[in-house]
């Protein structure tokens, strides 16, 4: 069985979790910069060299974690290498002792109860904290050897944390990593740079530099804060909807009360 052909970034990524002594590797990569084909071909490594061993694949949602089955099914299903796999219960056991189970985070209970040597969070940024902390952490804690967190930021949120703790000195177990989608071959640079040109900036430096922002990268950022001189006046609760001016043109809210009943416009610009 032929594994995949690394790039660059990967190449050195990886050589670095095989090689390093640490338990805990985190890395915060662009766009289609290929962690999830890191991660399962890191996934299919520990099975063959470290057998038998029980290894857990955790993603956001149950959709992207049959995905990955799939497609590692396909992978190494014409080497016949695989015993079992088993679609509705989201695993598959190699010929050589050696298990994987798939998981969402959607129900993280349902990954108590296990022990595992191995654990891959892909997009582990768009998970509850507590996936890590109250269900896969503890099933780790008598054999586990390796455990990847493997994601494009959304704010600084738990996975922003955890990055740096492996930036820290004082936490040898962690080890962070970084990689932009321009250390990708799988997108053109004009690609990505067509993008810088027409994403609103936080976005584009959250997605395609991994850049960790405050706010998680919104589309409407750096805002100044108005209030009313005097609120609106009406019974029962006020909806607001606000269109924003660039430039020369004016920022407008109008708010209306439950009825639809326009109870007050506020309006500004630069200038005023």
């Amino acid at each position: 069985m032929k594994g995949f052909t690394p790039h660059p970034k990967q190449k050195d990524i990886i050589d670095s979790i095989l090689g390093g002594e640490e338990k805990h590797h985190i890395v915060s990569v662009g766009r289609q910069m290929g962690k999830s084909l890191m991660g399962m071909n890191l996934l299919l490594y520990w099975c063959i060299n470290n057998k038998p061993c029980k290894v857990l694949w955790v993603s956001p949602v149950y959709s992207q974690t049959n995905k990955v089955q799939k497609e590692l099914e396909r992978a190494i299903s014409p080497s016949g290498f695989i015993k079992t796999c088993n679609f509705s219960e989201s695993y598959i056991e190699l010929k050589n002792g050696s298990e994987v189970y798939f998981r969402s985070a959607e129900r993280y209970d349902n990954i108590r109860g296990y022990t595992f040597d191995y654990a891959i969070l892909d997009e582990a940024a768009f998970m509850k904290s507590e996936t890590w902390s109250e269900a896969v952490r503890p099933t780790l804690a008598v054999k586990g050897k390796k455990v990847l967190f493997l994601s494009t930021p959304k704010g600084k949120n738990w996975f922003y944390e955890l990055y740096n703790l492996g930036l820290s000195h004082d936490h040898p177990n962690y080890k962070s990593y970084k990689g932009s989608s321009y250390d990708t071959p799988y997108i053109s640079e004009e690609e990505i740079d067509d993008a810088k040109r027409t994403l609103p900036e936080g976005v584009f430096r959250q997605e395609y530099l991994a850049e960790f922002l405050d706010g998680g990268g919104e589309v409407f950022s750096n805002l100044e804060l108005y209030t009313f001189d005097k609120y609106p006046v009406s019974e029962g609760q006020i909806y607001a909807g606000i269109d924003l001016g660039r430039h020369e043109d004016y920022s407008v809210i109008t708010c209306i009360d439950s009825k639809g009943r326009v109870v007050d416009v506020y309006r500004t610009n630069a200038k005023e």
